[in-house]
């Protein structure tokens, strides 16, 4: 460059008088808004709970499903306590975990006095 060019590098700096218009920063807004709550159910789950006779067996699943969800692990502990949100008792908890494991969707393992531990059944 010489002496000649009309570059000035000056006339790309920042004043403060610049900085003191441009007023508060903004703050970003989310991209999406706090939706409710869903819960994603596999398509072959959805086909084998029509073959499900008591009740409470979908919303048992949808349960386990929502559980394996929010604690990201499998198995998942089924507390009386989760349940009770989905207004299903343990009995009727005991009748639907029979029947998801004869639908082949679960494999259960229960302790003496503690909640039963259950597995999800994917498909290959």
């Amino acid at each position: 460059m010489t002496e000649d060019d009309d570059f000035n590098l000056d006339d790309f700096r920042v004043t403060p008088e610049f900085l003191a218009g441009r007023g508060k920063l903004h703050k970003l807004k989310p991209k999406h808004q706090a939706a409710e709550a869903f819960i994603k159910r596999p398509l072959w789950w959805a086909q084998q709970l029509t073959k499900a006779s008591h009740l409470a067996t979908s919303p048992v699943a949808d349960c386990l499903l929502r559980q394996e969800f929010k604690t990201r692990r499998n198995p998942v502990s089924l507390s009386g306590e989760a349940l009770s949100e989905w207004g299903i008792t343990r009995q009727r908890s005991s009748e639907a975990l029979a029947e998801l494991e004869a639908l082949g969707l679960v494999s259960v393992r229960h302790h003496h006095g503690k909640p039963p531990v259950v597995t999800l059944i994917k498909p290959k």
